[in-house]
Parts: structure tokens; C-alpha cells; sequence
């Protein structure tokens, strides 16, 4: 399927993961030609204005002014996913293929992971992109509050040297939206996602 994820975050920070991934020319390019791409594009945008981007796609490899109806925090246009009855949970497998992040086009597959949980209390979303091994962004986010740590320590100190007020921002209380905000975190609860889910897959087989 493809995704779009949008999400309040510091503009900064998110810019250096996508020229990060932007700059490393050993990603492969991501297939526009796949009909679930195509019927997605569709379904978001209408069938004028998506079948005029995917041919912008095919002929030029990006878009020749980015569509304002595309800015969103993450835009995954390739992604597989499957159902876990004991964890309750949709975890993807194989590569995933990223259109864009804000504006920038990447329009590359990464390596990675992605996990969301549903549960009664509220459900948890796990972002696991990884351009090599030495190379990764994560995003954990549950009940509000969106947690982010990367190799990048650029990507860590932009979210760091944010004050408290430019981190949070109220919900909408006629949609019951919870406040939000957003912090670093810690390489290890990466490390404890990678290994759950890692767990997970040993089991299912």
C-alpha cells in the first residue's frame, strides 16, 4: 500500500533526515509504475491531478513543481504489511519505498521497519528507516507524545536545542485530538523495537 504520515515536528530536523537520504546514491529508485501506487495516487488526489504526477514521474523521475496536496511529514509510497493476532499489531516487512519528506522528493526504498499497534488505550506507531548500517532514523509515538533519535547527531541536536514551548502543541478539543509534543529519546529503545520485532518474526515462522 502507501502511507502518508503527518505529523507536528521541528521542520529543521526532519529536512536533515531527508537530505540524508536525498545524498546517498547507493538507495535504489523507487517503481512508480505499480498499479497500488497509481490507484493510491487516485484515491488522494483525484484522478486528473494524479494521473498528471505520475506521468511527471515516469518521463522525469520527480515531479516538476511539487504539489502543494503532497507536503506531508513522510509520504510512503511502498509498503508491505501484516497482521500479528497476538501482538495486535501491523508490522511491515521487505523495503520501503519513501515519495517524500516535506517537500523534499527522495523517491528511494530504505531499509527499515514499521510497526502499529492497536490497542485500547491508544495505539503506537514505531518508524524504523535505515539508508546503511551506520545510517537511521526512529520515531516512537504513543498517547501524544512523539519520540525521535537518529545516528544523525545533527538530526539529534536540532530536536534537542528546541525550547519546551516550540516542542508541544495543544489538541483539537472539538475532535478530542490529545496534546502533543515531541522529544529526543535514546538509542536503546531503538534497539529494543529492532529486537521485539525481530522476536516476532522468528516466532511467526
Amino acid at each position: 500500500m502507501i502511507m502518508t504520515l503527518n505529523f507536528f515536528f521541528d521542520d529543521g530536523a526532519i529536512d536533515k533526515m531527508g537530505d540524508a537520504i536525498v545524498a546517498n546514491t547507493e538507495l535504489t529508485a523507487t517503481d512508480f509504475g505499480r498499479p497500488v501506487f497509481e490507484k493510491g495516487m487516485r484515491e488522494m488526489l483525484g484522478k486528473e491531478l494524479a494521473d498528471k504526477l505520475i506521468s511527471q514521474l515516469n518521463l522525469y523521475g520527480s515531479y516538476k513543481k511539487f504539489p502543494d496536496e503532497l507536503k506531508k511529514t513522510l509520504f510512503i509510497s511502498d509498503i508491505k504489511m501484516k497482521w500479528n493476532k497476538e501482538t495486535r499489531s501491523y508490522t511491515s516487512y521487505g523495503k520501503i519505498g519513501i515519495s517524500n519528506i516535506n517537500k523534499a522528493q527522495i523517491n528511494k526504498y530504505v531499509d527499515g521497519r514499521i510497526e502499529i499497534i492497536k490497542k485500547r488505550g491508544g495505539d503506537i506507531l514505531n518508524i524504523y528507516l535505515e539508508l546503511d548500517a551506520n545510517n537511521w532514523y526512529y520515531f516512537n509515538y504513543t498517547r501524544g507524545t512523539m519520540l525521535a533519535v537518529s545516528s544523525n547527531e545533527a538530526f539529534n541536536t536540532a530536536i534537542k536545542e528546541l525550547k519546551p514551548e516550540k516542542r508541544q502543541k495543544d489538541g483539537d478539543k472539538e475532535k478530542k485530538e490529545p496534546n502533543y509534543n515531541f522529544n529526543i529519546t535514546t538509542a536503546a529503545k531503538k534497539t529494543q523495537f529492532l529486537r521485539k520485532t525481530e522476536t516476532k518474526e522468528e516466532s511467526d515462522k
